[in-house]
């Protein structure tokens, strides 16, 4: 982060972005890890250089609030996909797909008729 811009380093124009690139530049040539990179910015310029909320006060929900999110989510799973599965293994009707479940019963004649009479209206 450009300290005086406060934009990322590769968007910051101006000549403290440019000063902060030569100095990654220069220590990425001396053979630095991404670790003593940072703890160098740090210490060259300050802190904020990283761009990271502090992990004081509010700034903390910055990583707590996505970690509880993700684990309500994953609970809300552990409850939820059971039930579809259940329900993905009843029929229409709420029944079991079992073979030896027992076959739906025939109408009586009346209701048959009657059926029959309601069908042949929308004909």
């Amino acid at each position: 982060m450009c300290v005086t811009c406060k934009i990322p380093l590769e968007l910051a124009q101006s000549p403290q972005a440019d000063r902060e690139r030569a100095l990654i530049a220069e220590l990425i040539g001396r053979g630095y890890d991404e670790a003593q990179i940072k703890h160098e910015l740090v210490a060259q310029y300050c802190p904020s250089v990283l761009a990271l909320p502090s992990a004081h006060g509010f700034d903390v929900a910055v990583y707590v609030v996505p970690l509880g999110v993700l684990i309500a989510v994953l609970a809300l799973l552990a409850v939820l996909v059971p039930r579809w599965r259940r329900a993905g293994a009843r029929g229409p009707g709420g029944a079991e797909h079992d073979a030896s479940a027992p076959a739906p019963r025939a109408l009586a004649p009346e209701d048959a008729a009657r059926l029959s009479a309601d069908m042949s209206r929308f004909d």
